[in-house]
């Protein structure tokens, strides 16, 4: 990473690329920016191919006036639709992965898009937003572009035998934003023969 990354406390980041799906997930991590009375702050990450191989012999001008280009026109997007919000962006040279776990140290939360692949590899993230929320240091929204109608409640995994607190906080303090209701999902692992009852814990 040749440039230092810029983060503000407690801003909202989102990775841009220039895609549509990145367009629509800065425009998420704008109304999340606005919901948490947040500044909004956009990484765009050049993968330079020699950065991949292990060495920098640096970016062209023209590389890099286009890179600049395109983070400034999605700065001044995100500004029109989201009259009042602080937005400010940034382009470093290095891997998207890398940069946005770092930038999640200082972050309120990390925003990467995602796109949708199809019936059977829909499912599946894409190696960047994967990566991040795997490895992130706080919370990560991966923004589909398949979003649904909106608002909807918020649905969060518990297991009774070893309850996340943080997860549970996080959620209801995001129904709290949204001004919507909390569904807790409880996955039973296997069926419990001759029609035992669950165990209580599980209740």
């Amino acid at each position: 990473m040749s440039e230092e990354l810029q983060v503000p406390d407690g801003a909202v980041v989102a990775g841009v690329d220039g895609s549509q799906r990145s367009a629509h997930a800065a425009d998420w991590a704008a109304g999340e920016a606005e919901r948490r009375g947040a500044p909004l702050h956009l990484l765009y990450v050049f993968e330079w191919p020699a950065v991949t191989e292990g060495y920098d012999p640096g970016v062209t001008p023209d590389l890099r006036a286009g890179a600049d280009r395109l983070l400034t026109e999605q700065v001044k997007t995100v500004a029109a639709n989201h009259p009042g919000l602080a937005a400010t962006g940034q382009m470093i040279v290095s891997h998207p992965a890398v940069v946005l776990v770092e930038a999640s140290k200082e972050a309120a939360v990390v925003v990467v898009g995602a796109r949708g692949l199809g019936r059977f590899t829909g499912p599946l993230l894409g190696s960047v937003s994967q990566k991040v929320a795997a490895h992130a240091h706080g919370p990560v929204m991966v923004v589909r572009e398949q979003v649904g109608k909106l608002p909807g409640p918020v649905v969060v995994g518990a297991d009774p035998l070893d309850p996340s607190t943080e997860v549970l906080r996080f959620a209801f303090e995001e129904a709290r934003r949204r001004d919507v209701g909390v569904t807790v999902v409880k996955g039973a692992g296997r069926r419990f023969a001759g029609g035992a009852q669950a165990p209580d814990s599980a209740r």
